[in-house]
């Protein structure tokens, strides 16, 4: 598929309903409250996760998708799937490492903007740094990512607790951030919803944590530091080593030299003699 397409969802009903988009049992949208119309844009993100789905599948499988709705009444209607021209939209800043967002306190809202795309994508593209959320709240928070009234994905919150986020669940915020509509023309950006049975003050915070990175190359560093001592230590060895071998055949020349017999005791048969002995001795330390 070329890159200057999009897919296109659409949804209209004579009643309101409920409904969800699974693959294999595993929920990917789902609406947030009743509806009869919805009609938004999936960018790229998308038709990749669409294109990895057929994929993976057995030859023999069907590549579609599950679609489950409720109504409380007898309702009519359609959903449509299809490919389109790509829209034109507007990108929001990819964000910072670290957000907060606060909730249940005066002035604050249960619903927010995040802008957390660059935190996602860097989490997505390494082992390391990992996308951790964490609360300070002293009771269990329902959260829920989503946009243009779908929700993607839902996660539970135990009270002052800490979640690393998988590939899974990064994968589906990051496609949320790439969905548009009216009511939301802006990539780059994903809604939060937070709920629970109580209303404390609370502060969820999303945080890029590199420190596994930092703590893998200070890693680095140490083991080619000790590996620099080693080879230091071996080279010292050796050449001790060699002093010492050198040391040794001195003195067995010295010992041999004295004990030459008398017809060896001339100046010039000495001087010969040991020229001799210095060349085998230089040779014999050449390893």
């Amino acid at each position: 598929m070329e890159h200057n397409m999009d897919v296109r969802f659409s949804m209209i009903s004579d009643q309101p309903i409920n409904y969800t988009v699974q693959d294999f049992g595993e929920t990917i949208i789902e609406r947030k409250t009743p509806g009869q119309i919805d009609d938004v844009i999936m960018k790229r993100p998308w038709i990749d996760f669409f294109a990895s789905i057929i994929k993976t599948r057995h030859p023999e499988q069907n590549y579609d998708l599950t679609m489950v709705i409720m109504s409380d009444i007898e309702a009519t209607g359609s959903m449509v799937f299809e490919i389109v021209e790509a829209f034109h939209t507007t990108k929001h800043d990819m964000g910072f490492d670290n957000t907060i967002v606060r909730w249940g306190e005066s002035g604050s809202s249960e619903n927010k903007e995040l802008g957390i795309e660059g935190a996602i994508t860097a989490a997505l593209n390494s082992p390391y740094p990992k996308l951790h959320i964490v609360t300070d709240s002293p009771v269990p928070l329902d959260l829920q990512f989503g946009k243009c009234g779908l929700i993607g994905l839902k996660i539970n919150m135990e009270k002052k607790g800490s979640l690393v986020l998988d590939h899974q669940r990064l994968s589906s915020l990051h496609r949320f951030n790439h969905m548009v509509c009216k009511s939301n023309p802006q990539e780059n950006v994903v809604e939060l919803s937070i709920a629970s049975d109580h209303h404390p003050g609370a502060i969820v915070q999303f945080d890029l944590q590199r420190t596994s990175s930092i703590n893998g190359q200070l890693l680095l560093t140490v083991t080619c530091a000790v590996l620099s001592l080693f080879i230091v230590a071996a080279f010292a060895t050796w050449v001790a080593r060699r002093k010492w071998l050198r040391y040794k055949l001195r003195k067995h020349y010295v010992k041999f030299v004295r004990r030459l017999p008398a017809p060896f005791d001339t100046s010039q048969e000495l001087r010969e003699y040991r020229e001799v002995v210095d060349r085998n001795f230089e040779d014999n330390l050449q390893f």
